[in-house]
């Protein structure tokens, strides 16, 4: 058998010469990028053919922001019958290159949500169809958006933004191997519309997160889990004194567990709840209670997504 050359690319696989070339950065906000690194982001990730797209993400904005109006050529265009896509496509490079990051975040948000095929996904809610198939029409409905994700999460990634894209929006980017088998694909089983109460209060979790309003992580991540809970236990309603706990049992007994497990499950549950009662917003403050810290907060969203996570995977819910 003859031996076929493989030509290999110098410096791949070599972590040593990878942090020659593109020393590694230290996660940082979007805000804190230069004007010349936003420049590189935008021409890697513009396209010629997200005109239209780039048109309706801009009018979504001056509806919604009316007051401040940021898509002014967009505005001036279609008062003065000019080229609106050539208009629309400046605003969002003006937006990308300039704004701040959250009107950067709601922007990028909406552009990916553009490709998300919406009459679609509401068939879906509530269809009595096999597992396989529906994770293969999930698969459909996401499938443009998910390509645009990726190439956002690529630039996140390269520039060291601390935040990544999933289906359900953003979420605090850590260490690359947390994103990949806990984060990512909880995130993609929830992106299921029967998880729609799971993940108002998820989206509300991690925004509070990237907007340092970490007190008011404790009651969305509790929200969170009470919501998961009540889909698991097919209960509606209700919120009375306990409950918490016993829809955490219901849904623990459903599962053959070992006795290890069931402690630490039980110990996940109980730090959440007291998380919730001890630094919730929506509680009183306690007299000289200390708020939460960056590092707090990522814990108890680590473990609300690890807690989600085991019960998935539990009910063959995620699929490799």
């Amino acid at each position: 058998m003859f031996k076929i050359p493989k030509f290999r690319i110098y410096g791949e696989g070599s972590k040593e010469i990878q942090e020659k070339i593109n020393p590694k950065l230290e996660l940082r906000e979007w805000n804190q990028l230069t004007k010349d690194e936003k420049q590189t982001a935008y021409k890697f990730f513009w396209n010629h053919h997200f005109q239209r797209p780039a048109q309706a993400t801009i009018k979504y904005l001056n509806t919604e922001y009316l007051s401040v109006a940021p898509g002014a050529n967009l505005l001036d265009a279609v008062y003065y019958r000019r080229d609106e896509l050539g208009a629309a496509s400046q605003d969002f490079q003006r937006i990308f290159l300039n704004e701040n990051q959250d009107l950067v975040f709601a922007m990028l948000a909406k552009f990916v949500d553009y490709f998300i095929n919406h009459d679609e996904l509401n068939l879906l809610e509530g269809r009595d169809i096999g597992r396989d198939e529906f994770n293969r029409r999930l698969d459909q409905v996401f499938y443009s958006a998910d390509i645009h994700i990726k190439s956002l999460n690529h630039i996140f990634e390269k520039f060291a933004v601390n935040q990544v894209f999933s289906r359900e929006g953003l979420f605090p980017r850590q260490d690359q191997k947390i994103i990949e088998e806990i984060y990512q694909p909880t995130l993609k089983v929830l992106s299921d519309p029967k998880w729609k109460s799971v993940n108002t209060h998820l989206v509300k979790m991690f925004n509070d997160y990237r907007d340092k309003n970490y007190d008011d992580i404790a009651s969305e991540a509790y929200n969170s889990v009470y919501a998961f809970l009540k889909v698991v236990n097919k209960i509606d309603g209700g919120n009375s004194k306990g409950e918490f706990a016993a829809l955490f049992k219901e849904a623990s007994n459903s599962i053959d567990q070992t006795e290890s497990v069931k402690r630490f499950l039980s110990h996940i549950s109980s730090f959440i709840s007291d998380a919730r009662s001890n630094q919730g917003s929506a509680k009183p403050t306690v007299e000289n209670q200390i708020p939460l810290s960056s590092s707090e907060s990522l814990l108890i969203m680590n473990e609300v997504m690890i807690l989600l996570q085991y019960y998935l995977t539990s009910q063959s819910s995620i699929k490799n």
